[in-house]
C-alpha cells in the first residue's frame, strides 16, 4: 500500500493531470522512472516510452492513480508465499525505493534478489539483456 506521503504525491499528480492533461503529465513524470544516466545518455529511450503512452486519456490516468491510492497492504501475501519470489531492484528507482524493495524481499520464505546497477524503475527497458538473463535463470532454477 502507498504511504501517506506517496498518496499525497499521487493526489498532486491527479491535480496536475486534470489541469494540464495526460500528455503533459507523462512528459513530466515518465523520465523520473529512469536512472539519471539513462536520461543523460539515452533520452531517445525515455522519449520512446513517453510516445508509447500517448493513448492514455486524463480519465484513465486519474483512475490508475486513484486505484493505487486505494490499494490495500498485501505484504501478508509475501509472508505466506510458499513459492520462490524474484525481486529485480533498480538501484536508481524513485518509484519504489531500493530500501523498500529490500525490506519486502525478506518477507517470503524463499527470495531471489537482484539489483540492477544502471536502472531506475524501468530496468526491463534500461537493462533488457540483464533482466532477460535473470528471469531465465530464475525460471530454470525453480
Amino acid at each position: 500500500a502507498d504511504s501517506e506521503e506517496k498518496k499525497a504525491t499521487r493526489r498532486k499528480g491527479i491535480a496536475f493531470i486534470r489541469e494540464h492533461g495526460a500528455q503533459a503529465f507523462l512528459k513530466t513524470a515518465t523520465p523520473n522512472l529512469f536512472a539519471p544516466a539513462t536520461r543523460e545518455e539515452n533520452m531517445a529511450l525515455v522519449e520512446k516510452q513517453i510516445a508509447g503512452l500517448g493513448r492514455f486519456t486524463p480519465d484513465a490516468l486519474v483512475a490508475c492513480y486513484e486505484a493505487m491510492i486505494k490499494r490495500p497492504d498485501r505484504t501478508h501475501i509475501l509472508k505466506q508465499s510458499r513459492v520462490p519470489v524474484l525481486f529485480i531492484i533498480g538501484k536508481w528507482d524513485q518509484a519504489v525505493s531500493p530500501e523498500d524493495s529490500l525490506k519486502q524481499s525478506y518477507l517470503p520464505g524463499i527470495s531471489y534478489i537482484h539489483q540492477l546497477e544502471n536502472s531506475g524503475h524501468m530496468g526491463m527497458l534500461e537493462e533488457p539483456g540483464t533482466v532477460a538473463r535473470i528471469l531465465d535463470e530464475f525460471l530454470r532454477g525453480i
